[in-house]
């Protein structure tokens, strides 16, 4: 379910940083991050890892 639900977040948040929607995909991504931790310290690390690699804006900046 958390996979489902974190491909979704991503879906509604292409590329429209600072926009609602992607404020709110980024809070449903931080709580699925929260909720693993809790369950798994390994794989909520993991997820971190992943959500940050995501922020990081390096290529679109490159691209430009």
């Amino acid at each position: 379910i958390d996979a489902i639900r974190w491909a979704e977040a991503e879906a509604i948040a292409v590329l429209d940083f600072f926009t609602i929607d992607y404020i709110l995909s980024y809070l449903v991504k931080v709580n699925i991050v929260a909720r693993w931790m809790l369950l798994s310290p390994e794989k909520g690390r993991e997820m971190l890892n992943r959500l940050m690699k995501e922020l990081d804006a390096k290529e679109l900046v490159n691209k430009q």
